[in-house]
């Protein structure tokens, strides 16, 4: 589809010479002329600005409703995670009770949950998360240079005898 233009017809021009002429250009290169008739044009018609205005308030409107609830059911499902991850058992999601307690500085579960805000547990967990990466990252690099030093296969056997195998 080609670009479009408004183009004003003057109300004094005899109506044998309104018209418009599209310029173009065919296959071989050659410009190409065509006569469009005021009939076959489509008048401009000035917007409603205050049906736009309305229209763009609502959508705005809906959007931020859509967002803000889709906002808070998202931070209702992140705080109920971590406080699952602070006080269940591993069986059950969470993390090592030790660990917990060691993590936020307390001696029971329940005491985290009443001494921090859900923002406040929501970040220390995230560190202990990313901590925990940073170990794992650590430890692949660790068995990959190993792995390098000594080969796979002694590797694997080293391996298989911590294991007791």
């Amino acid at each position: 589809m080609g670009k479009k233009y408004i183009i004003e017809l003057l109300d004094d021009c005899p109506i044998e010479f309104k018209g418009i002429i599209v310029f173009g250009l065919t296959p071989e290169g050659q410009i190409s002329a065509e006569p469009i008739p005021v009939e076959d044009l489509t008048p401009y018609t000035e917007p409603d600005l205050e049906r736009v205005r309305k229209e763009a308030y609502q959508k705005g409107y809906a959007d931020a409703k859509c967002g803000y609830e889709n906002g808070f059911e998202n931070g209702m499902v992140l705080a109920w995670d971590v406080a699952k991850k602070i006080v269940c058992y591993e069986i059950d999601g969470g993390y090592p009770i030790p660990q917990m307690l060691d993590l936020f500085n307390r001696d029971d579960l329940p005491k985290i949950l009443s001494d921090y805000t859900a923002s406040e547990a929501i970040e220390k967990i995230r560190q202990y998360e990313q901590e925990k990466e940073e170990m794992i990252d650590i430890d692949k690099n660790k068995v990959e240079a190993l792995a390098n030093d000594i080969g796979i296969h002694k590797l694997y056997a080293l391996v298989k005898e911590i294991r007791g195998e």
